[in-house]
């Protein structure tokens, strides 16, 4: 594909299969040719062995975390130590953006990721061009399926008006929990054990809220995104007191996981879209 970014090579460095969907979409409507990392170490191995223009780091990632990546990018000899680098963070404000030019970032930007924003970036630090051209603004299409706790408008606007591809992301992310947080049984059997929640167990599942929000906020679920922001809170603040929050999050995620994924398919066997994967 064609494009402001094309011939350009993007590491893209994102664990959650949601937010990988999203940014990888955004780039290739760029033109760019991007690669992806799903963790730091693999990033940073990445980065010695291929040459980029440009990588954009999350934060939270396993193994190795966006900063750590970076300091060991930046530590590695020659060209690869001088890459372009961008954090892609939950919030850009207070000690969050100060920590990302600390580790030797370039810039950052806040999740989730406006597409005409990550462009003039890209373009601003790659290419040292001007303010690039804003997308317009997706036209109107087929009404979108009533889903619960989604403002689909919002979502929609993250995917650049894809409507497909929105849904299909959607749809992954209803699959992906069905069964809700992967962590919840070891973190509540924990709970009821007289030695507590395990350390790694506890880290997961902060982990895993953590990945939820930033999906949510991608998708427009901005009610369950809060939801989640707040278990966060309580995990780091007081992880002995946020069972009842866990809990909750726990049910709700359930429920609406089924919900989405039974009207989107429903969606789909009606002509609603095409190329939507079944439920077999």
């Amino acid at each position: 594909m064609t494009g402001p970014m094309h011939g350009r090579r993007v590491l893209l460095v994102e664990d959650h299969p949601v937010n990988q969907r999203l940014a990888l979409h955004l780039l290739a409507a760029t033109g760019a040719q991007a690669d992806l990392a799903a963790t730091g170490a693999q990033a940073v191995a990445m980065v010695r062995a291929q040459r980029y223009d440009l990588v954009l780091m999350d934060m939270q990632l396993p193994e190795m975390d966006g900063l750590a990546a970076t300091r060991a990018i930046r530590a590695l000899p020659g060209a690869a130590s001088r890459v372009t680098i961008v954090a892609m963070t939950a919030t850009t404000f207070g000690d969050q953006s100060a920590a990302c030019l600390d580790a030797g970032m370039d810039a950052y930007l806040e999740k989730p990721v406006d597409r005409g924003v990550l462009l003039e970036t890209m373009l601003r630090l790659v290419q040292g061009g001007g303010a690039a051209q804003r997308p317009a603004p997706p036209a109107a299409g087929a009404p979108m399926p009533d889903l619960d706790g989604v403002l689909a408008p919002r979502g929609l606007r993250s995917f650049g008006g894809d409507r497909a591809t929105y849904l299909d992301a959607l749809l992954q992310f209803a699959r992906m929990y069905a069964a809700g947080l992967p962590s919840f049984a070891a973190w509540s059997a924990g709970t009821r054990s007289a030695t507590g929640v395990p350390a790694d167990v506890l880290a997961r599942l902060r982990a895993e809220v953590h990945g939820l929000a930033g999906a949510c906020a991608a998708l427009g679920a901005i009610d369950l995104q809060a939801q989640a922001g707040a278990c966060e809170t309580w995990l780091d603040d007081a992880p002995g007191a946020a069972g009842p929050a866990i809990a909750g999050l726990q049910q709700r995620l359930v429920r609406l996981a089924a919900q989405w994924r039974d009207v989107l398919l429903r969606d789909a066997g009606q002509g609603g879209r095409s190329g939507v994967p079944g439920s077999g």
